[in-house]
């Protein structure tokens, strides 16, 4: 192929990822529409409904994205599970002590320290990875 053209793999990540944003779009809209016209339903019901579905989802895939990308990365499956149980852990103790949460909070403290946690110990593996697992990191994090 042509050698400015890009690698293969982030061109069809990239076809991947913009059907995934059209499909949310497009089943966003018909759940709306069809809720907006059912007869129990109307359109404060329909705008709740669709508000839900609007953080539910993304949510849904910063989660599988998280689990995907940390699987690929941890040594081994005793320290996945500390982390896990690390992050759940702080987040509860985090959230206790700065009385504002909920189920929701403690979720996503807990995401978000446990994102913290596979960077901090998966660092000292991609010093040691090999050129081919580099350039892969490079090409998630590029994009």
């Amino acid at each position: 192929g042509n050698s400015n053209s890009p690698n293969p793999s982030v061109e069809q990540l990239r076809e991947v990822f913009q059907h995934l944003k059209s499909s949310f779009i497009i089943s966003c809209s018909v759940f709306f529409f069809s809720s907006l016209f059912h007869p129990s339903v109307g359109f404060l019901d329909a705008q709740r409904e669709l508000t839900i579905l609007t953080i539910i989802v993304p949510i849904t895939y910063v989660v599988l994205y998280l689990i995907v990308s940390s699987a690929m990365k941890w040594i081994s499956v005793v320290s996945l599970i500390f982390a896990i149980f690390a992050a759940t852990m702080l987040s509860i103790i985090v959230c206790s002590y700065s009385n504002f949460g909920g189920p929701g909070t403690v979720f996503v403290v807990g995401l978000h320290i446990y994102g913290k946690l596979v960077i901090l110990f998966t660092a000292q593996k991609s010093s040691e990875d090999d050129e081919e697992d580099s350039s892969i990191h490079e090409m998630l994090n590029s994009e």
